[in-house]
């Protein structure tokens, strides 16, 4: 998200979370460098995702429960058709 968003006040941290909340987005790809400062922050990334990978100082958390994952079907596969 543009950081103007945040400057203006026009976007705010807990109104990003109560999206994310209502949303439950397949993806979440946080920045490693304080991605989780807000306790609020860190229990909803520890419950509702699972930490698949770190590069280039961001991580990528994916939904636990995702649609179209089976265990027949790798979390690579699953994220190449995804474009991830």
């Amino acid at each position: 998200m543009p950081l103007k968003r945040f400057w203006s006040g026009n976007l705010t941290e807990s109104r990003v979370r109560e999206i994310v909340v209502q949303q439950l987005p397949e993806a979440l790809l946080l920045r490693v460098n304080g991605e989780c400062p807000d306790p609020a922050w860190r229990a909803l990334v520890e419950t509702q995702y699972t930490h698949v990978l770190t590069d280039w100082g961001l991580a990528l958390y994916v939904l636990r429960r995702m649609p179209g994952l089976s265990p027949h079907r790798g979390l690579g596969e699953y994220l190449r058709d995804r474009g991830l």
